[in-house]
Parts: structure tokens; C-alpha cells; sequence
């Protein structure tokens, strides 16, 4: 997925102008207006900050590139700890293979394991990370729950992170295919919430 930012024709040209005319290009720094952007090169963008642009990286397979009115940040493969501009809180964007989730968090981006069986998706443009399945300390943002990896335990989201929350030894183990996570633990079947799905926008209705 793409961060996208929609722009005026004004500033489409100066922006084009900026990118492509020698000793006029903006840098990181430099006085903006919210909601602009600009291409550094193919792979960076300088994304609008308050009202100072801040160079952010577009690591994913389309890079940064004007495309009509807007300036398009290809974020899919952008790496923890990589800079955005906090004027973006919340955009995001699947990974190539559908297994992460990529979210800009306070400034930085941030990584998200989709463990889930619907991985990562893009739904009516924003992404969407199935945390049913995951591993202890996994990054989560709701409360809720998920399955161990192997699943043999359910796991419970606190602080941020996956922890442990009972062994499900029982012959179904814990299973995270419906709308609730199941924990067999040999005796009763117990069921427990799932963590709703992260996404820029609201999140889904399976485990995150």
C-alpha cells in the first residue's frame, strides 16, 4: 500500500519543480505547509511535519513517485524505527508477502506480525492485521487474544505485548479460525475475546 498524499495543482507544479530542477530541490528542515510532499528521489520522500519537512523512506517495490495529483510513498517495506512524520499517525501499509503490518507510530514506523489466517490486508484502503495467532511479546494495541504459534496456548495482550494466559491442553488446543479464540484445556472449551484486528482505521473482527 501507498501513503498518498492529495495535492493542489499549485503546488503539484512547484513540487514537480522541486524534484526535478537542479539547486531548487526542498530538504529536511525546510518550511512547509501541512499536507505537502515531495519526492527527494525514488526511494524518499519529504513529508510535511507541523510546518517543516521531514525526509521519510519508501522502501517498498514503487518508492516515491508523483502519480496525478498525488505524491505516493510505497511504505509496504519500511523498517522499524524509520521516520514519518507524525502529521501521518496512523497510515499504514501491508507487507509484500501479507505477513506484517508497517505503521507510523509517534513519529517512527512501526512493525506489526499478522500471524492471523487473513495475515494482512487491504480493505477499502486501509490495512487491516490478523493477530490471532502469535507469539509471547508480539506487538498488540487492544485488549484481547490470541493463540500460540504451536496451538498449545492462549496468549492475552497487555502492555502492548502478547503474554502468556493458559496452557489449552486439551485435544483441540486453542483455536483461532472463528470470531473467538477457543482454549481447550482439557476439560470445558473456554472462550475468550479476540484482539481486534490493527489498521489505520478501525480494526477488524478477529484477533489482532
Amino acid at each position: 500500500m501507498h501513503r498518498t498524499l492529495s495535492l493542489a495543482s499549485t503546488i503539484i507544479f512547484g513540487i514537480v519543480a522541486l524534484a526535478f530542477v537542479p539547486g531548487c530541490q526542498a530538504k529536511a528542515g525546510d518550511s512547509c505547509t501541512k499536507g505537502t510532499a515531495s519526492c527527494v528521489d525514488a526511494t524518499n520522500q519529504l513529508s510535511c511535519q507541523g510546518d517543516k519537512f521531514v525526509q521519510v523512506p519508501c522502501r517498498g517495490a514503487k518508492g516515491c513517485a508523483v502519480a496525478g495529483e498525488k505524491i505516493m510513498c510505497d511504505i509496504s517495506a519500511n523498517k522499524a524505527g524509520d521516520v514519518c512524520s507524525t502529521d501521518d499517525e496512523g497510515s499504514s501499509a501491508c507487507s509484500a508477502d501479507g505477513k506484517s503490518m508497517v505503521a507510523c507510530e509517534k513519529g517512527k514506523y512501526a512493525i506489526s506480525t499478522c500471524g492471523g489466517p487473513d495475515g494482512c490486508k487491504e480493505k477499502d484502503g486501509k490495512s487491516q492485521c490478523d493477530k490471532s495467532i502469535a507469539a509471547i511479546g508480539d506487538k498488540c494495541d487492544v485488549v484481547g487474544n490470541a493463540c500460540t504459534t504451536d496451538g498449545k496456548g492462549l496468549l492475552e495482550c497487555k502492555d502492548g505485548k502478547f503474554v502468556a494466559k493458559a496452557d489449552c491442553k486439551g485435544p483441540k488446543g486453542c483455536d483461532a479460525k472463528g470470531a473467538q479464540i477457543i482454549c481447550d484445556a482439557g476439560e470445558e472449551p473456554a472462550a475468550a475475546p479476540a484482539a481486534a484486528p490493527d489498521a489505520a482505521a478501525p480494526a477488524a473482527p478477529a484477533a489482532d
